[in-house]
């Protein structure tokens, strides 16, 4: 009873959340370390670095994807959810992502990253999105044009998008292709030229924060979710999108900073809470007791008391 599950059993079918059984806390204690021990490691990294040139080098890495990973089978084992262990580590300054997978078609609008972006930032760390989004010179096929019409232009269309959000954003912008040819157009090599001068202006201009929802997140829950569940799939991915077609601007944030939202946002969705630490439930509780503001909890805070792992 006290090894590690087997993956069979760690899948727990139908179930949305591990079921209080010993298998089924063993298998979300299992998950939970994948996610501690993978953070620690990165900031051990990250120090060797920071010792190494006597603090002089910025140290980046991929992490966080609260929002890409969640509700897939990837989500168990990915590493990526002690977001809140590396937003305390100074030895980490930039946390990279890549333009959310789950919606790059020109009719869902905009890119709500892959992570927790305004906790990053409010932990006074830089994002940087790495933009691989594919062009109509990309050699495989799986992947969909953005406008079969005009495939160009639809390509151009979704670099200006990702141009946009990361220069409201304040965000760090580089490109990345899998293949030569994906970038191998003049008339794409124009329209790039032309987005830097747009972010380069950006820089002088006033980008104080215009949020008017915080989508919250709790990234201690994502072990108690079994990796078949598709139940953060709709509370996290889906969710996140419908928000953002209002028309409203919508930014990220882990449960643990809840208490940092700024008094400016009136709208709150907690969409994930149901395996929150106490001191986290107790921050929730916090906010909606001093009132003010709409608050949508999804699902039930503190089903699980991670505590005592019941």
């Amino acid at each position: 009873a006290n090894s590690v599950p087997t993956p069979g059993q760690r899948k727990a079918p139908h179930w949305d959340v591990y079921p209080d059984t010993d298998y089924g806390r063993l298998a979300a204690r299992y998950h939970g370390f994948i996610s501690d021990l993978t953070a620690r490691v990165i900031g051990r990294f990250a120090r060797v670095v920071k010792d190494a040139t006597g603090g002089r080098t910025l140290v980046c890495c991929f992490h966080g994807y609260v929002i890409e990973l969640a509700g897939e089978p990837r989500q168990a084992l990915s590493g990526h959810f002690g977001l809140q262990t590396m937003l305390a580590d100074p030895n980490v300054d930039v946390i990279a992502c890549v333009p959310l997978l789950d919606f790059r078609d020109l009719t869902n609008g905009y890119n709500p990253y892959c992570s927790a972006t305004e906790s990053i930032l409010a932990a006074g760390k830089l994002v940087c999105p790495e933009n691989d989004m594919f062009s109509w010179l990309h050699p495989l096929h799986w992947h969909v044009l953005y406008d079969p019409a005009d495939p160009r232009a639809g390509a151009i269309s979704m670099h200006q998008r990702e141009c946009a959000n990361e220069a409201v954003h304040g965000a760090l912008a580089q490109k990345f292709s899998l293949a030569a040819s994906w970038h191998h157009d003049a008339a794409l090599q124009r329209a790039f030229a032309h987005q830097g001068r747009v972010y380069e202006k950006a820089q002088s201009l006033d980008r104080s924060p215009v949020e008017e929802v915080a989508f919250v997140v709790d990234d201690a829950s994502f072990a108690w979710t079994p990796p078949e569940s598709r139940y953060l799939a709709a509370a996290h991915k889906l969710l996140l999108r419908d928000l953002g077609r209002t028309g409203a601007p919508v930014g990220v944030w882990l449960l643990a900073e809840i208490d940092r939202i700024p008094e400016r946002i009136r709208f709150i969705v907690v969409a994930s809470s149901y395996a929150a630490t106490t001191q986290n439930l107790q921050r929730l509780e916090r906010t909606i007791v001093n009132g003010g503001r709409t608050i949508w909890v999804i699902g039930a805070p503190g089903l699980v008391n991670v505590e005592k792992g019941r």
